[in-house]
C-alpha cells in the first residue's frame, strides 16, 4: 500500500499474507493517493478540482454527437447534446427545489458550435 509519501512493507494478517505491490501498482497506488490529496484539499479550501465537471462536459458532449451519427447517419451538433441533456436533467429530476434551482440556472453554453 501506499500513502502518498512512502511504500508500506508487506505483513502478514492471520494465515493470509498481504503481498507488497509491483512497481506498475505502486504507480496507480500514487496517482490515487494524489487524487485524494487533491480531492481533501479542495473539500478544505473550498477551491474547484481540477477535474470539475463543467470542464468535462464539453468532451462527453463531443463524443456523443460523435457516436450518434454512427447508428442514424444523421449530423449532430454539440448544442443539440447538451440541450437535450439539461431537458433529460430537469425531466428526472424529482425534488421541486432542485428542479426550480436548474431551471433557473444557465445551461452550459457550448465553447464552440461543432457540427459532426
Amino acid at each position: 500500500m501506499c500513502d502518498g509519501e512512502r511504500m508500506l512493507r508487506a505483513q502478514h494478517v492471520g494465515e493470509q499474507s498481504v503481498k507488497t505491490p509491483d512497481a506498475a501498482d505502486a504507480g496507480v497506488l500514487r496517482k490515487i493517493a494524489g487524487s485524494l490529496a487533491e480531492f481533501v484539499a479542495v473539500l478544505r479550501s473550498g477551491e474547484t478540482p481540477s477535474g470539475e465537471i463543467r470542464s468535462n462536459v464539453y468532451s462527453l458532449a463531443m463524443v456523443e454527437a460523435a457516436v450518434r451519427p454512427a447508428d442514424t447517419g444523421a449530423r449532430v451538433s454539440v448544442s443539440d447534446v447538451l440541450a437535450e441533456a439539461q431537458r433529460a436533467v430537469l425531466a428526472a429530476e424529482m425534488r421541486d427545489d432542485v428542479r426550480a434551482e436548474l431551471e433557473g440556472s444557465e445551461a452550459l453554453p457550448p465553447p464552440a458550435s461543432v457540427l459532426l
